[in-house]
């Protein structure tokens, strides 16, 4: 029995595919993707979001701007791009707006 940590399913940045590590046909994976939203800047950012959120965030410009600078704080505390953090912040809260909507829904 072995146990590994895969990064990512996918090959290296100069590999078209994984090498074949065993030609044996008894084996069996399980695999768990280890979620990185589980630690670290993820984390960080779902617990803020979830403790800063109001009922009407997404109605009251005030509230919008309170979460926007959050995120941004986050971003830049996980030195996040300076020039990618307005994209990742709109990115955050549309993807906040979308489980509003998407939970007032069922």
């Amino acid at each position: 029995m072995a146990f590994s940590s895969l990064q990512k399913f996918s090959p290296g940045a100069e590999e078209e595919s994984f090498p074949c590590l065993s030609g044996r046909k008894n084996i069996i994976v399980i695999a768990d993707e280890a979620h990185r939203s589980q630690y670290g800047f993820e984390a960080v950012l779902v617990e803020q979001l979830q403790q800063n959120v109001t009922a009407d965030w997404h109605l009251k410009e005030s509230a919008r701007a309170k979460l926007h600078i959050l995120v941004r704080r986050i971003l830049k505390k996980y030195d996040y791009p300076p020039d990618l953090a307005p994209v990742a912040i709109n990115t955050v809260l549309s993807q906040a707006e979308t489980l509003l909507q998407w939970s007032a829904a069922h």
